[in-house]
Order: structure tokens, then sequence, then C-alpha cells
């Protein structure tokens, strides 16, 4: 599951926002797995983004979550 995330740029608007969710190194392994479902996310959610993940079935949307 080597999925990349497309990270879209804020709006003018937004880039002076402030960081409101920020992911460092986030990593999750379901028990009795060999493969992280997911493996070292970072990214940062400014203040007033709105966020969506699209990817398919299994790729680890809504273990982030």
């Amino acid at each position: 599951m080597s999925e990349t995330a497309q990270v879209i740029s804020p709006g003018p608007a937004l880039t002076a926002a402030r960081t409101m969710i920020a992911l460092e190194g986030v990593s999750k392994t379901y028990p009795g797995q060999d493969h992280p479902a997911v493996a070292e996310l970072e990214f940062e959610v400014p203040e007033g983004a709105i966020v969506i993940l699209i990817g398919p079935s299994g790729c680890g949307k809504t273990t982030t979550l």
C-alpha cells in the first residue's frame, strides 16, 4: 500500500492561517499484519481548511482518521 498523497496548496486566504492539525511520522500496524496500514504519514491542516482523503479501498483513509 504505497499510495502517494497529493497535497493541494491552500488558497491565499489560508496561507497565513495557524496549523490546526499536524501529523508527524504517524504509523499504524494492526495486530497480526506484517505491513503498516499507514506508514510515516506527515501533513498539516491549516485552521479553516476543508480536507478530504481520497484513495482506493484499503489504502489507510479510515485508519488515518
